[in-house]
């Protein structure tokens, strides 16, 4: 499978598509999937999330994009029911401004075998209930604010 189905019922909870070829989360890929509660796109190939790709998913409580090829951290637009994001094993080096903005039920923050390098100084404000942050960096910049 190379691309997100068109026939996601709209009432469906969970969404396991691992193991895929998919390359891109287009804006409207997921937008009927309301109820969505979990959503797991491991060992794919995806290297581009457009920035509307989550917009609506007020229920989502879980997202895996592990083993991908990201470059930057998707921007989640305040997925406040959001508590476990995995980002591990992408490319990732970029943690935009905004990407992390009004996740403020998440517990656990994946983001080991990443190519981090630095951090926005803000990058974690507003993560109240961050209890566990998962990194490896080998090498860390550091704008000294």
């Amino acid at each position: 499978m190379t691309e997100i189905p068109d026939e996601i019922p709209v009432d469906v909870t969970w969404i396991f598509l691992n193991h895929n070829l998919i390359t891109t989360i287009g804006p409207k890929d997921f937008s009927n999937s309301t109820y969505l509660r979990r959503l797991r796109l491991t060992n794919n190939k995806i290297s581009i999330i457009h920035k509307d790709a989550f917009v609506g998913l007020m229920n989502l409580d879980y997202l895996d994009l592990s083993n991908n090829e990201l470059e930057e951290a998707p921007f989640l637009p305040n997925i406040s029911t959001l508590t476990h994001l995995y980002l591990g094993g992408n490319n990732i080096s970029i943690i935009p401004d905004d990407s992390l903005d009004g996740l403020t039920q998440l517990t656990p923050l994946y983001l080991l075998s990443n190519t981090i390098r630095s951090f926005p100084y803000d990058a974690f404000d507003g993560l109240n209930n961050l209890k566990d942050l998962y990194l490896d960096v080998h090498v860390l910049e550091c704008d000294c604010r």
